[in-house]
């Protein structure tokens, strides 16, 4: 399918909005989770199960996107999953009980998996290689800013309007993007048609994404990249208020800081893909991981009574997560150019196994966390290290250029 020229910043904000609307409704109400659960009579442990459940529709959410955009194409698929992140939505905004809470934020994972996996095939049919490295690295620019955003927007609407309005405003930014696609997106895809939605389809399009070896390697690489992230946002916060001794504004100023590197990260590899190879920027990022998570480890132990310390540690989770933002982007692209009528299934497989493996990951070694930051800073150099040598395995006469 030919598609036509596209203006390369119109599509970047427009992909860039779609792709952020998971992180807007996963962060926007974590600072309202204790009125949520005063409100509804519940306790702090079913507040948190509302994220869990989130977040499992989330990663089912994806495959069954992808593999329905592969059938019937990316924008009707798209529409229908923004109406069931609008729907969702309201339905959380309007729960009367915990119960019915947890229902309707399980469903809405499952609609917020659409844009996410759809934004990244959007990308995938209109480039390929370093091209759409260049775009993706864009385009997780963008995503980068919603977790910095969204908890800050969600308090102040918790103060100024409750909590109920917080998924309101979810709803809200659904609408917008429904309509963006409705008058804007086209179509950049024909789908297959209803047949490759039976199930013996089905299974041969897994199957040829699943007993793809480098694709398999790069989604690898790419959820314990991904998993380096979750790692750093599971326990920044302990470490800098309760370890350090800094204040919640500080917090943020150190998260901003860290974030701002992965936006620059993002923007630096988009314009160095133009004159290095695909390989060289992924190996590059995992090389930066491993180094801000040794330097940090050794920083740690052997200078605890340095008075710039902090500051060094600060410098550190830049240059891990600088290297976050090499890998993420550069890996996803990797993973997906080979199935270019079968992105949808591809893109989905990567998002579930980069979702539930990276939260895997991440977990296991918050929980084995003391709340200083060495720990953090070696599992920045165990994850990056791990997919270094998964990436050794590859053949060097099939690698892209």
């Amino acid at each position: 399918m030919a598609l036509p020229p596209v203006s390369l910043p119109r599509f970047v904000l427009m992909t860039g909005a779609i792709v952020v609307c998971p992180a807007i409704a996963m962060d926007i109400y974590l600072p309202a989770i204790p009125s949520i659960t005063e409100s509804l009579g519940a306790s702090v442990e079913d507040g948190q199960l509302t994220v869990t459940l989130f977040f499992l529709g989330f990663a089912l959410g994806q495959a069954g996107w992808g593999t329905a955009s592969d059938a019937f194409g990316r924008r009707p698929v798209l529409l229908i999953g923004m109406l069931a992140y609008i729907v969702t939505s309201l339905a959380c905004a309007l729960s009367p009980d915990i119960a019915s809470m947890m229902g309707a934020r399980f469903l809405q994972g499952i609609g917020a998996g659409a844009p996410a996996v759809l934004g990244r095939i959007l990308v995938r049919d209109r480039f390929e290689g370093a091209a759409m490295a260049r775009v993706m690295s864009y385009v997780m620019s963008m995503l980068i800013l919603g977790p910095i955003i969204a908890p800050i927007l969600g308090a102040a609407m918790l103060e100024a309007l409750g909590w109920r309005w917080i998924f309101g405003f979810v709803a809200a930014w659904g609408v917008g993007i429904f309509l963006l696609i409705l008058f804007v997106q086209g179509e950049t895809h024909i789908g297959r048609g209803a047949a490759a939605m039976r199930p013996g389809s089905i299974l041969a399009s897994y199957r040829l994404v699943l007993f793809h070896r480098r694709t398999l390697m790069f989604v690898a690489v790419n959820t314990l990249g991904f998993s380096a992230l979750l790692i750093y946002l599971s326990t920044i916060s302990p470490i800098v208020i309760e370890n350090w001794g800094w204040s919640p504004p500080e917090m943020a100023l150190v998260f901003a800081i860290v974030a701002s590197t992965i936006a620059v990260g993002g923007l630096v590899n988009a314009r160095l893909l133009k004159r290095v190879k695909i390989m060289a920027m992924l190996r590059s990022g995992l090389l930066l991981g491993m180094a801000g998570g040794i330097a940090g480890t050794l920083v740690s132990g052997l200078l605890p009574d340095l008075a710039l310390l902090h500051e060094l540690q600060i410098l550190c989770f830049c240059c891990a997560m600088l290297g976050f933002s090499l890998v993420v982007a550069n890996s996803t692209s990797l993973a997906v150019q080979a199935h270019g009528a079968r992105a949808g299934v591809a893109t989905g497989v990567l998002g579930v196994v980069q979702t539930l493996g990276a939260a895997a990951i991440g977990t296991l070694l918050s929980l084995m966390h003391d709340g200083s930051a060495g720990p953090t800073f070696m599992a920045f150099a165990g994850v990056n290290l791990a997919a270094f040598l998964i990436l050794l395995t590859d053949r060097p006469e099939e690698q892209p250029a």
